[in-house]
Formats: structure tokens, sequence, C-alpha cells
């Protein structure tokens, strides 16, 4: 009783609709200046909003080539069509109406690269006027299979408990749990990639941390996140974009990610996205995901993705822009 009553009185609180996060205003009026319509989304996975560490991890850098915002699925469901529906309206709330040309570039992390490859492939088919420039998928899986290790068993056995029937007024059965059971399975894994990693098995910190991830969901989204999970075979991306890029940032020991078999989750998107290329980037020191201690390692590897891809910058902007003036000035007799 004690769960479920937790589990109610949280929900309650929770957004039942995607939050969008826009960075720093300074940052994004710059840019705007010299990319008008073209914007990074980036999706940090599911559950906990991490928008915030997104803005510290790549603020600075990545608005020197367009404008950006970070998108928090709801806790309360996972909907890749509510997402892309919150992308085109934040697209249009920065200036772009329905029928003006946009630039997008996806920058999803954990699970959020399963999302960014779905709703950019939504948007792409239903909005002519939807370019999608780029895909970068950092430390992402690519369905059940591409799970870790042992982890595998979790969403499958996650996704069967949690489709047993609720209690009258959605309150959720003992089985499927609430935050208790939920807290219970985040100390498991901090437990197993403590003891992976030769530390201490766990400490306040870590489950102090499984608290705040179990109360940041509810049973519905968790179900929903599972049901995503199990059963993301997503059609290959359309062979006919010339000027697409892919990337997979990955741990540089790819055992260091207990999270993700990351080359089974490379070869699945390598797949997905042929005949395109996808450009595979070591992170050093990388673990799992940009989210973490060594975000410095993620943010360089971002740094060479720009520069390999040849996204331009405000530098290469302002740079046209004087030679074109040059060029307007007449040259006498």
């Amino acid at each position: 009783m004690l769960n479920t009553g937790l589990e109610t009185y949280l929900r309650k609180d929770l957004p039942t609709t995607t939050q969008a996060f826009t960075p720093d205003q300074i940052g994004q009026e710059r840019a705007q200046r010299y990319f008008p319509q073209t914007y990074w989304v980036f999706l940090p996975g599911f559950g906990i909003d991490y928008c915030p560490d997104v803005e510290r991890a790549y603020g600075e850098l990545i608005n020197e080539t367009g404008q950006s915002f970070c998108l928090a699925p709801s806790p309360v469901a996972l909907d890749p069509n509510e997402i892309a529906g919150a992308i085109r309206a934040r697209v249009g709330h920065g200036g772009a109406g329905p029928k003006t040309p946009v630039t997008l570039r996806f920058y999803g992390i954990s699970m959020g690269g399963m999302i960014a490859y779905d709703v950019a492939r939504l948007l792409r088919a239903r909005d002519p006027n939807v370019t999608v420039d780029a895909i970068i998928f950092d430390s992402s899986p690519a369905g059940p299979d591409s799970v870790s290790g042992i982890k595998q068993l979790a969403p499958r056995l996650g996704g069967l408990v949690n489709r047993t029937p609720n209690l009258p007024f959605g309150i959720p059965t003992p089985l499927k749990g609430g935050p208790l059971n939920r807290m219970g399975v985040h100390v498991l894994e901090a437990l197993v990639a403590n003891l992976s990693d030769h530390r201490w098995p766990l400490s306040i910190e870590d489950v102090n941390f499984a608290w705040y991830k179990a109360t940041r969901v509810t049973g519905r989204g968790v179900t929903n996140q599972l049901d995503y999970l199990n059963s993301f075979y997503p059609p290959s991306w359309p062979p006919e974009d010339p000027t697409i890029r892919f990337a997979y940032f990955g741990a540089a020991n790819p055992d260091d990610d207990t999270t993700v078999d990351v080359r089974r989750a490379q070869e699945t998107y390598r797949r997905l996205v042929a005949p395109h290329e996808l450009w595979v980037y070591p992170v050093p020191q990388g673990a799992h995901a940009s989210a973490d201690s060594t975000v410095a390692g993620y943010r360089s590897t971002l740094q060479a993705f720009l520069r390999d891809a040849r996204i331009p910058t405000i530098a290469d902007m302002q740079a046209e822009r004087l030679r074109t003036a040059e060029r307007s000035i007449p040259v006498g007799p």
C-alpha cells in the first residue's frame, strides 16, 4: 500500500507532455543571426531530465554552428509522435512557420539515440520543409539485443511485469510496483556497476541517486520505455539523402560501458543507415553517455565530428560575409 500510495502521490506532479529546455539566451540570439533556420535537438534519454547538464556540456560549442534546444520526454509516457510534434512546435516558436524550410541535427544520449532516429524519420517523412542533416548516437542502444550483458533480462522481464493489469483508478498492482520497486532495481544496477569497477559496493550517493531516478518516472512511463526498447526494429533510413551524416560516440574501451553493448549497437545502426556511412568515434575515458564525469571527452569528440562533417561555424559565416563584401567593392581604373 505504501508503494502504490507513493506512486499515486508522485505522479500528480510529473509533466504529462514533452518539456523543451532552451539554453543560454545570449548564445541563442547570436546563433539565430547566422543560422536562423538551423537547430540542434538534444534528446537525453527517458526519465531524468538531463537538459541543464547538456546545456552546460555543449551549449557554448554547439551554438557556434546553430541554434539548439533540449527535449525531456514526459516521464508519464514515451510517445515518438508526441515528441515530433513538440519539436515542430518549438521550431515554430523560434520563428519558423509551417512552410519555412528548416534544418535539424539530432544528438541522442543513451536511449535518446533511439528516440532521435525515430523522431527524425517521422519529421522527415511528414514535412517536406524539414531537412535532417546529422544524427549522433551517444552510447545509444539499438533495441533489446544491444543492452549489455545480464541487463538484457531487465527490459524483457520488466516489460512482462509492467503489462500486468492495474488496480482500479490506475493504481499499479504490487507486482508492477512503484518507486520502492524501481529504487531496488536502480540500487542493483549501481551494485553491478560498482563491482565491475572494483569499487565499494554502494555509497550514500548511489542510494540517493537510485531514489531520485525511481521518483522521476511513473509505472506507465516505465512500461512505455521497456516496450519501446523491446520493439525497436525501425525501417532503414531512406538512401536518397546525400548530405546526411550519422555518427556513434561510444567508450574507447567498449567493455567500460556496462549498460550498452556498444559493438552490437554500432552494427545495428550501421545496417539501419546503409548505404550511408556510420562514423564511429571512440571517446577517451568514456563510459556510458555524456552526462557522466568524462564529459570533457565527449565534448572533444563532438568537436571532432563538427570538424570532420565540415559543419559551418559562425566564424566561417563571418569570413564568407567579409569575402562577399570585399568582392562587391568596385575596383578603380
